[in-house]
């Protein structure tokens, strides 16, 4: 188990108790961490040990709009753009107690912090990320997976597979996999192919669902001796299903890796793999939550035995406020005993009810 998911761990206990301070704009959070002395250089240690206790307040901060389970699969984003730099997100610091022990092995302190919520608010938001309680519904996709024959012999496609889908858990994307098998489609040959292979395979969800299409494009690189290292290529694609793109084989949006390795370790690589993928592909996943919010359709809603306008806040606060299913709602008509708003419905029309 890794540093922080022990850190984790104990911060998710701790929020239990702590004092949830949302309608304001600085979050308050307190941590202790205590550290090793190494070779009697307390200096190092009391640096250590802030550092230490800034990065738990920062995971508490975070961890009041993140569940656990995804801060987990997203510990890559966490360490790059939380963790790296602390001191971006606090306010202010305040040490309440310090000091090493009596032996001099260990170096403890205890701080109290006001943090930023707007900044943590405004991360979370830029990296796609739902908070815990919007009601985000899940995000379709079809993910095609496009591997060359070298790298299909060490069979890594199941296990990336689970791996992948719990990295996409966070955003709320859910993606129906469509494996190429033994058939490896060139990205030269543009959306076409893929449109053609998806219909050929009889997968017609991206024509009824009008669902964002990403492709995972792996190879396994030949080696050139035995004692060069072994190397992975792989590329994520967001491929466009428009006019423009059917007249362009160049209109796409993609990342690229290359993951090297001495001994092939399957789980190892695969979460190489992703760790690396997951770093840059912040404006992919934009894009294909964009895609998937650009399916809506326009509604008009009524309630009945709304007395008056009190009752009408508490009702809109209640189904509509940070509910990510309804876009653009406006409040249409208030009578003595109902009320009705029109809005845009994002998902699928038999789930209007399960949004509330």
């Amino acid at each position: 188990m890794s540093k922080i998911h022990i850190l984790l761990i104990i911060l998710f206990v701790s929020l239990i108790c702590a004092n949830y301070t949302f309608g304001q704009r600085l979050i308050i959070e307190s941590s202790e961490s205590k550290v090793l002395v190494e070779r009697e250089n307390l200096v190092k240690a009391k640096k250590d040990s802030l550092k230490d206790a800034k990065i738990q307040v920062i995971l508490q901060a975070v961890a009041r709009f993140i569940d656990y389970e995804s801060m987990i699969a997203i510990e890559p984003l966490l360490k790059k753009y939380f963790l790296e730099k602390p001191d971006i997100f606090i306010e202010s610091i305040r040490i309440i107690k310090e000091g090493n022990s009596n032996d001099l092995s260990e170096f403890s302190i205890q701080i109290e912090t006001q943090i930023y919520k707007s900044k943590i608010l405004s991360t979370i938001r830029n990296l796609g990320i739902p908070k815990i309680k919007e009601k985000t519904p899940p995000r379709k996709v079809l993910l095609i997976y496009n591997a060359n024959s070298d790298l299909r012999k060490k069979r890594v496609l199941p296990k990336l597979m689970i791996n992948l889908e719990n990295r996409l858990n966070p955003y709320r994307i859910k993606a129906k996999f469509v494996d190429t098998k033994n058939e490896f489609l060139p990205v030269e040959l543009g959306i076409k192919a893929r449109l053609e292979y998806l219909t050929n395979s009889n997968i017609d969800d991206i024509y009824n669902n009008n669902l964002a299409l990403l492709e995972l494009k792996m190879k396994l690189l030949p080696k050139q001796s035995k004692l060069e290292k072994g190397e992975i290529n792989a590329q994520l694609i967001f491929w466009p299903h428009n006019q423009e793109s059917y007249e362009s084989n160049n209109n796409f949006l993609d990342i690229n890796i290359n993951v090297s390795y001495k001994t092939w370790n399957k789980e190892q690589i695969i979460q190489e793999i992703l760790d690396s993928l997951m770093l840059k592909w912040t404006p992919i996943i934009l894009k294909t939550i964009d895609t998937n919010e650009g399916i809506g359709k326009n509604f008009m809603i009524n309630f009945f035995g709304v007395p008056g306008p009190n009752e009408e806040q508490v009702l809109y606060k209640t189904l509509f406020q940070n509910n990510s299913n309804w876009k653009e709602i406006f409040l249409d008509k208030i009578s003595l005993n109902s009320v009705s708003y029109k809005g845009i419905f994002i998902g699928n029309q038999k789930d209007i009810l399960k949004s509330f």
